[in-house]
């Protein structure tokens, strides 16, 4: 029998490496509905179906939250507007994008945050590193106009993904630095550098504005997150509700 904490510790990396792929291998045309994006779809939905049931198995408890209810305020939204969509119809973009978010945000419920912000922080690293290579003319972007796409359409959504990524990077820090790990909070410390300076080289306002309010929520919040009732979770799950709200 394969313990808990190791069938957890499986499914956190699944999900991480599964959070790093997908803006890599999800390169079609915007609002199209391809096979990769099912594929992807899929397995977030498979992870949140095998993470459930091994919940289950396990006996857990659900516990609500603040934040659940948000999702469900913001999910209550989003099928309104998919069902209202179009003169009777509904597009299935929006549909997919939706079960992926809810996949996403439905998995750190059931199996923990615990590898979320790693993942979010390296695949920003990774985006970073296509980013200065379409600096050099290395890699092409993916924009007839703009030269710094990283793997996203335009620069936009690279701005937004670096944005949770460099916030991501920041609670890593903090949380190694307050434990005394010196050489996590070096390693995630310089690997924030270089997420920080394709942020600003993106040249989207929105992620610069976002990062703000998120950081001063974050240092208006400091005194409150290391109590026994908030502790890091809500760092996690306020990461996990950034992340699932950008396809909404």
């Amino acid at each position: 029998m394969i313990h808990g904490s190791h069938i957890s510790a499986v499914w956190q990396i699944l999900f991480g490496v599964l959070l790093v792929c997908w803006p890599l291998l999800d390169t079609g045309a915007s609002g199209a509905v391809t096979s990769e994006r099912i594929l992807l779809t899929g397995v977030a939905l498979g992870l949140l179906a095998t993470a459930v049931l091994t919940a289950a198995c396990t006996g857990a408890r659900w516990r609500w939250s603040g934040v659940d209810g948000g999702v469900g305020l913001c999910g209550g939204w989003f099928i309104l507007h998919v069902a209202f969509v179009g003169p009777g119809e509904t597009d299935p973009y929006p549909v997919l994008i939706g079960l992926a978010g809810l996949a996403a945000y439905g998995f750190c419920r059931v199996a923990g945050t615990a590898g979320l912000l790693p993942a979010i922080f390296v695949s920003g690293v990774v985006q970073s590193g296509i980013a200065f290579a379409q600096c050099a003319g290395l890699v092409a972007s993916r924009h007839s106009y703009y030269g710094l796409t990283g793997s996203f359409p335009n620069p936009g959504p690279l701005g937004g993904w670096l944005c949770v990524a460099m916030l991501a990077a920041m609670v890593l820090v903090e949380q190694f630095g307050r434990e005394g790990r010196k050489i996590r909070t070096l390693l995630f410390g310089i690997g924030g550098l270089p997420i920080g300076i394709v942020l600003f080289l993106t040249d989207s306002r929105a992620a610069w504005v976002g990062f703000a309010v998120a950081l001063f929520s974050m240092l208006f919040t400091r005194r409150f997150r290391y109590k026994k009732n908030g502790s890091r979770g809500i760092d996690g799950h306020f990461c996990a509700g950034v992340l699932c709200s950008v396809p909404l």
